[in-house]
């Protein structure tokens, strides 16, 4: 066994090597597909949702949060 060995298990065995940096994330990256309920609706159904211009309350009056 050389000392070049003997050194270099010894920077394996204590992580004495530099890493490489991770790649930087690009400032404007591809936009992702959209994954959300609106996203799986057909076209007639969006339609209908933007379109909707009834009640938007949902639960009952007793839940409803009260003014101070």
């Amino acid at each position: 066994m050389t000392l070049a060995n003997a050194y270099d298990g010894f920077k394996r065995m204590f992580h004495l090597e530099a890493k490489q940096p991770p790649a930087p994330e690009p400032l404007m990256r591809k936009p992702l597909p959209m994954v959300g309920l609106f996203s799986k609706l057909t076209s007639e159904q969006k339609a209908f949702v933007l379109n909707y211009k009834g009640s938007e309350n949902i639960g009952g009056s007793e839940f409803k949060l009260k003014a101070k």
